[in-house]
């Protein structure tokens, strides 16, 4: 995962079966954070990028216990959160919209009767422990704004205990059990013969037997044509806070009559006036349709 602040700056983590690795990145930054720098500045290395000069700070906690500080590793170019190869097309952000709320009954005849797709967000996992985007940066101690470099402090003062948080967060995504939810929605996912999508990280629904596609902006632009979307009247979307990659939006351009129907516990900020919200705790409520459809 990577977090950019600035043009040339950012903090990253990766981890596998080798161990944890992450690093952060400081390249020109506003005068706020000349301070916080002068403080900090002799735990790291230079780095030359070209021609801008960098500051890098890295740490490697080993599968076997032992660490490697300020030995960076190289990586392909990753997406930028706002880069072209990272989102579809534009997100659907409402402030003010008002959707029709509808019933698990009303929604039930609509996964029956009609084409519908699946999409998931983090809220589907909660309840098995992993964490969301809120709950990572409550367990690495991150804020948000100006303050997500100063919030970094930490990783720099106990990287070993930083490490070990995120391979907390790890450990979580690759072996917690799915959900209740998981489960009825694989079920919902055969008897409707649609793959689910989602954005999730963690590998719970392949723990429930089911293998999903992970949103990736790219082979949609270039390989899937926008006719296929037009084929579905609905999407449902399931514990998606936030239209992170832009599917949505992208849905709406191939397919303008289409409608979106989430289902939380709050109304999420992708929903148009002309879309659909489900109120409930979809632990409970993705089951629940689940045995009114399928059995």
């Amino acid at each position: 995962m990577r977090w950019n602040f600035g043009e040339t700056s950012h903090f990253r983590f990766i981890s596998d079966n080798d161990g944890v690795y992450f690093e952060i990145c400081l390249g020109n930054l506003p005068d706020i954070y000349s301070d916080f720098v002068s403080r900090v500045k002799n735990k790291f290395i230079e780095n030359t990028n070209g021609e801008s000069q960098q500051f890098i700070f890295s740490y490697k906690l080993k599968s076997n216990g032992t660490e490697e500080i300020n030995i960076p590793q190289c990586f392909q170019e990753e997406r930028r959160p706002d880069e072209y190869s990272y989102i579809v097309t534009n997100r659907r952000v409402f402030e003010n919209a008002s959707p029709r709320y509808v019933s698990q009954d009303e929604l039930s005849l609509i996964i029956r009767n009609r084409n519908v797709l699946f999409y998931t967000g983090a809220g589907i996992s909660l309840a098995s422990g992993v964490p969301g985007m809120n709950e990572l940066y409550n367990l690495l101690g991150l804020e948000i704004g100006e303050k997500f470099l100063f919030s970094l402090e930490n990783a720099l003062e106990k990287p070993r205990e930083f490490a070990s948080k995120i391979l907390a967060f790890h450990k979580a995504c690759l072996f917690s059990a799915p959900t209740k939810a998981h489960i009825a929605l694989k079920e919902l996912a055969i008897f409707k013969n649609v793959r689910l999508l989602t954005e999730n990280l963690d590998c719970l629904h392949e723990a429930s037997g089911v293998y999903p596609y992970r949103i990736d902006a790219k082979h949609l632009r270039e390989e899937i044509e926008c006719e296929c979307l037009a084929q579905f009247d609905y999407i449902i979307c399931i514990g998606l806070n936030y239209d992170d990659h832009g599917f949505l939006g992208w849905y709406k351009k191939c397919n303008p009559h289409g409608k979106i129907i989430a289902v939380d516990l709050q109304q999420p900020s992708y929903l148009g006036n002309e879309d659909f919200l489900v109120i409930g705790d979809l632990q409970e409520v993705i089951p629940s349709i689940q045995k009114k459809i399928v059995e």
